[in-house]
């Protein structure tokens, strides 16, 4: 696969994350409207940014194979597991809740990567994962889903 279509194909895959993200914050509705700012603009630009940075991606030629004519790759075996765990992370945040996701979807980035150490990458995403819910619940006053059981 040539350089150009391996980076159209990870451009175009990082703008159908971007999508997928997006779907999400529609859901929330107008459950909570304030005045001025929405508290799911932010969250909109973004993923705006996101979707912008994949068309970049897909349409910019790339320097290094224009001027040396050598192939890099921009994509390797890891990428689709990557796409594959953020997509489902971003379908099934509202299902399981932001908790469980949370905690399985980044261990699974990190193991993906090559992390090797699990217990200090549970600490690590339990720790992000309670940062995350406090800054959300008590700063921004966004409510996160969570599992229905609870």
């Amino acid at each position: 696969m040539t350089l150009i279509k391996r980076n159209m194909l990870s451009g175009f895959s990082i703008v159908l994350v971007a999508l997928i993200l997006y779907s999400q914050t529609l859901s929330m509705g107008d459950a909570f409207l304030t005045e001025g700012i929405h508290p799911m603009d932010y969250p909109r630009v973004l993923i705006g940014l996101l979707a912008v940075l994949g068309f970049i991606i897909a349409f910019k030629p790339s320097a290094s194979a224009c001027s040396t004519g050598e192939h890099i790759a921009p994509i390797t075996s890891r990428t689709p597991l990557m796409l594959l765990a953020l997509s489902l992370y971003a379908l099934l945040f509202v299902y399981v809740g932001f908790y469980v996701s949370s905690v399985v979807g980044a261990s699974c980035c990190a193991l993906v990567m090559g992390w090797k150490r699990c217990g200090l990458l549970l600490l690590v995403n339990l720790v992000g994962v309670a940062c995350i819910w406090l800054l959300f619940t008590y700063a921004l006053k966004i409510p996160l889903p969570v599992f229905p059981w609870w």
